[in-house]
């Protein structure tokens, strides 16, 4: 039942990004050049700015792009 816990998968590395509305992040094409997000970690989380987009195809976009 442990390895079940949400809690438990972040302890192993992972983390949550949510917009800036909550909303949970599935894919970087969720947010754009410029929009704030947060990343929740196993302990404490990071709020951040988009600065650069880097889609499943590996192309890396940016501001300056």
């Amino acid at each position: 039942l442990q390895a079940l816990n949400p809690l438990a998968v972040l302890d192993r590395g992972y983390a949550v990004c949510r917009d800036s509305q909550g909303k949970i992040l599935k894919d970087s094409r969720g947010l754009r050049i410029g929009d704030h997000f947060t990343v929740r970690l196993a302990r404490g989380g990071i709020e951040g700015i988009a600065e650069k987009m880097i889609p499943s195809d590996g192309e890396v976009k940016n501001g300056q792009n």
